[in-house]
């Protein structure tokens, strides 16, 4: 892996950074800012003086439109950290029930860079002399494993950990699709999916005590009681899944320094994707790994070995062999790797992949159900 290593020096480094130049910032200034969103997003903005916090909002219906970071700005402001490709609807979602609220929302992105710090020598957390709306680090709050977030003002620079190596943006796509963490319009389908199958809950975007909000009904009613069908899960080339299993067996994969702070079984697959695109790149020169890109097989269905329809596929990066599919838990049940699952055309084999971070009551014994 010298080879890759030295086209991309990230891997070799125990902390890397990145800008996501996909994501964009929106203000909303005004005294009845916290109220608006209150009303509006699946957590507890009352509780935001505590941290930035991940939430998503919600149709009428119930289904997820866009998920979020929260966090204080200047002046009793509050910034929203969100997808650069929602952010025009975002805004026309705000200013529609906004109504008479004292509230102006503003697209404060050309003052912003959002920037993620991860890997497995991060410090500790420390006492950060600036505010998260300043420059300062916060703890990205779905997964520890997800390292920091920073929302970098352009005309201030935050100076990274000495010891840390600039990396491209798709180390951190692709280890959000292993560990099955959604983010942005790619993640969330506009109006498709309740946020309990997409695991919001799970990440920390769920409030579960506070009042009322836009979509709330068939939340609650879906987590008291308990019943969750599908979930949101990585899915792999049938191919690589085999590859990953018979290495680790064998114990012949390279470690990675940049992602070994993720479970043994990710890992592994890490080291085999780039170990695989070293063969495969031997003699070429470009980027040692893809831009992640849209592909034809998004939104396809996916079918078990009778042929039943088992999962919907959210997005799959055939260059990587890396992807999420929303899938019927019977797919799953309680084992680290599910059942193949196949493309009803049978040109893309995939298996599901149980992220070592779900909790057992995630996938209860009612799934054997279907």
């Amino acid at each position: 892996m010298l080879a890759l290593s030295r086209r991309l020096p990230a891997l070799s480094s125990a902390v890397w950074h990145t800008s996501l130049p996909s994501r964009a910032v929106l203000e909303l200034a005004g005294r009845d800012s916290r109220k608006l969103l209150q009303g509006l997003v699946t957590n507890d903005v009352e509780k935001l003086d505590e941290g930035p916090q991940f939430t998503a909002f919600l149709s009428a219906q119930g289904r997820v439109l866009y998920d979020a970071f929260l966090l204080n700005g200047k002046d009793g402001n509050v910034l929203i950290d969100v997808d650069r490709a929602v952010l025009s609807d975002m805004s026309v979602h705000l200013n529609r029930y906004k109504l008479r609220s004292k509230v102006v929302v503003r697209d404060v992105s050309h003052q912003y860079v959002v920037r993620v710090l991860c890997g497995s020598g991060l410090p500790g957390p420390a006492a950060d002399s600036r505010r998260p709306c300043d420059g300062g680090a916060w703890a990205d709050p779905r997964l520890p494993m997800l390292g920091y977030r920073f929302l970098q003002p352009v005309d201030d620079a935050v100076p990274m950990p000495e010891e840390s190596v600039e990396a491209s943006p798709v180390l951190h796509a692709l280890q959000l699709a292993l560990l099955g963490v959604p983010e942005g319009a790619r993640g969330f389908p506009k109006g498709e999916e309740m946020p309990l199958e997409n695991n919001l809950h799970a990440l920390n975007g769920v409030s579960f005590k506070k009042g009322c909000y836009l979509g709330q009904e068939l939340t609650a009613r879906t987590h008291f009681r308990g019943v969750i069908r599908k979930r949101l899960l990585p899915v792999l080339d049938a191919s690589l899944a085999e590859s990953v299993s018979v290495a680790l067996a064998e114990n012949s994969l390279p470690s990675v320094p940049a992602f070994a702070h993720l479970p043994t079984y990710e890992h592994a697959i890490i080291s085999a994707i780039l170990s695989a695109r070293e063969t495969a790149d031997s003699r070429h020169t470009g980027e040692a790994l893809p831009v992640a890109s849209e592909v034809s097989s998004d939104g396809m269905s996916l079918n078990d070995e009778k042929g039943k329809r088992t999962a919907q596929l959210r997005f799959f990066e055939p260059s990587l062999g890396v992807g999420l599919a929303l899938c019927r838990l019977t797919a799953v049940k309680h084992e680290k790797l599910g059942q193949t699952l196949v493309t009803p055309r049978g040109d893309i084999s995939l298996v599901p992949l149980r992220p070592d971070w779900w909790s057992d009551d995630m996938v209860p014994l009612s799934a054997s159900e279907g």
